[in-house]
């Protein structure tokens, strides 16, 4: 069975954080912030693929 991708779990989580964000009364703010935490996330993101990467080569 192949693993998930990352990426991929990371946009659906995206989604559906985004579905339940939408239904807040303060959509600016919250998606102010949630934007925030997806940009943090996709950076951890990339510094765990770029670990993976280098780890591989050793």
């Amino acid at each position: 069975i192949p693993q998930p991708n990352a990426s991929l779990i990371f946009l659906i989580e995206f989604a559906l954080e985004a579905s339940k964000k939408a239904g807040s009364l303060n959509v600016f703010d919250e998606m102010t912030n949630f934007a925030a935490e997806v940009s943090t996330k996709a950076y951890q993101i990339r510094k765990y693929e770029k670990a993976k990467k280098i780890k591989m080569k050793i």
